[in-house]
This record gives structure tokens, C-alpha cells and sequence, in this order.
């Protein structure tokens, strides 16, 4: 494909999603589209608030190097979603931001899909639509409670968890071992490649998260 071919695409592209926007009630910065980047690889935030106000990294959070902070532990292996949850009393919460262009406009009724496998299948925790912002807030997941995360165990202190967000302009993007820790808010910003027309788009984009991580 060569630049003009990009950029009647990415024309083509804006339109459709302006119109598909409106159609559903959504909202797209037109804008925001002229100034569209390109859009590059994202990976989790795991975040919360302190006493001061600012968001406390994740070596505050666990009190430990996070560079070693896996070594030697690892999550159980569930035969259910029942199991999990009796073997897990801690809960944390999600927020999934989606948009493309490095966040030069949200994407508007992305589809996001949260689950987890167990022996017996996978589970679904929620499956929803992102707003007018992009985002869907204030998923409430299981997790192990957060004493857990201070004992010299051989479990980690988070559950893992997969999200899986399709768009009809989008390629299908899918982030592997998510964590969600017990009292804290886990950010996932999701960057949405566009549809090209070509094979390509059948191929999920995949991200495989090896251990939280703060930006």
C-alpha cells in the first residue's frame, strides 16, 4: 500500500466512524481527526489513590522491587468460577479506556470483554460497551485480599485477567494476564489499530502481560 492508498483510507476511515458515531448516539472529536498519529502498542496501569493525593506506583503498593516482585509465585489454577471466588474475598475495579490515534479520540461502542479460564471452560465477567468517552468504568473483579499480597507465599497478590475489545473499524485487540488487585483500580487504555481491507484484519492483535507496571 503506498501513501496515497494510506491516506484515502484513513479519509474513508474518519467518515465511516463519524457516521457510525452519530448513528448510535455517540460523540467523535472531527477535530481530534485531522490530527491523527500513529497509533503504537499500550501496556496496563495499575493505579490508586493515596492520602496525598497522587497516584501511589506499584512498588508502594506491594513494597517491593517490582522487577522481582513475580519471582517464585504464581496464580492457582481454578476448576471453576465458584472455587475462584470462595478462595479469593478481595475485589478490585477495572477501568477500560479505548481510543486510537494515541488517545487523539476515544472510540465510541467498542465492544469489551472481560474473562478469565478455568479448568471447567471460560468465564465471562462482564461484556459491555465503552461510552461516549471510550471508557466503561467501575468493573468490580475477585481478587485475593490484599494481606495476601505482604505474606511470603508462593501466590501472587493479584488475579489475571483477559480483555478482549472488537470495534467494526477496528482490529480486535486482546490484552492476556491482566492483574486486578484487592482496593485498587486497574487502568487498561486500549489503542485500536483501524481496519486496512486487507487479511490482516482477521489477526487479533495480542498483548501478553508479564507483571504489572507503572508508567
Amino acid at each position: 500500500m503506498n501513501n496515497q492508498d494510506l491516506q484515502n483510507m484513513i479519509e474513508k476511515y474518519k467518515k465511516e466512524l463519524v457516521k457510525y458515531a452519530e448513528e448510535n448516539g455517540g460523540y467523535v472529536n472531527k477535530e481530534a481527526l485531522t490530527q491523527m498519529p500513529e497509533s503504537e502498542p499500550v501496556v496496563s496501569v495499575v493505579s490508586s489513590p493515596d492520602n496525598t493525593g497522587r497516584e501511589a506506583d506499584i512498588t508502594e503498593l506491594e513494597g517491593t522491587n517490582p522487577d522481582s516482585f513475580n519471582a517464585g509465585r504464581r496464580e492457582p489454577v481454578y476448576r471453576n468460577v465458584d472455587e475462584f471466588r470462595a478462595r479469593n474475598r478481595g475485589e478490585g475495579t477495572m477501568r477500560v479506556q479505548a481510543f486510537s490515534g494515541q488517545q487523539a479520540f476515544p472510540v465510541v461502542n467498542a465492544n469489551v470483554v472481560i474473562s478469565k479460564n478455568f479448568t471447567d471452560g471460560t468465564y465471562t465477567f462482564f461484556d459491555d460497551l465503552t461510552d461516549t468517552s471510550g471508557i466503561i468504568d467501575n468493573m468490580s473483579l475477585t481478587a485475593p485480599e490484599s494481606g495476601v499480597a505482604n505474606e511470603d507465599n508462593e501466590i501472587l497478590p493479584y488475579s489475571t485477567y483477559t480483555i478482549r475489545v472488537t470495534h467494526p473499524f477496528f482490529r480486535t485487540t486482546v490484552y492476556n494476564n491482566v492483574p486486578v488487585f484487592d482496593g485498587i483500580t486497574s487502568i487498561q487504555p486500549v489503542n485500536l489499530v483501524p481496519k486496512t481491507g486487507t487479511p490482516i484484519d482477521d489477526n487479533d492483535i495480542v498483548y501478553n502481560e508479564t507483571e504489572p507496571v507503572d508508567l
